[in-house]
């Protein structure tokens, strides 16, 4: 299975590939992946880099939890990307994780 980098995933909803709702959910990640401090190539380094940044599973709970205790001024990008990043939530479930939001877009995991 291909993993889509983040230009290629920017093109698709130029395309407007998405559904409306998986557009939403798309730029939203797109704008979390933007702010957050180091460069990233794909959703999945995305959320890689939040599982390590928050030392815990990536849900909302965990994240908001994260954003409680967490030196904004120390960590300033991450937090701006993290508090973009809980906008996604409202579209899923309880207790889904980042990883399984971004399992959920298709076509972005689909092989060519």
């Amino acid at each position: 299975m291909m993993i889509k980098s983040i230009a290629e995933i920017e093109e698709m909803v130029d395309k407007e590939q998405f559904s409306p709702k998986m557009k939403i959910v798309v730029q939203v990640l797109l704008s979390a992946i933007n702010d957050w401090p180091d460069p990233l190539d794909n959703f999945n380094d995305y959320d890689l880099a939040v599982k390590n940044f928050i030392k815990n599973a990536t849900t909302k709970k965990n994240i908001e939890l994260t954003l409680g205790k967490v030196d904004f001024s120390k960590y300033a990008w991450e937090v701006e990307s993290l508090s973009v990043l809980l906008e996604v939530f409202d579209q899923f479930e309880e207790d889904i994780s980042i990883k399984e939001i971004i399992s959920s877009i298709s076509p972005i995991q689909n092989s060519e």
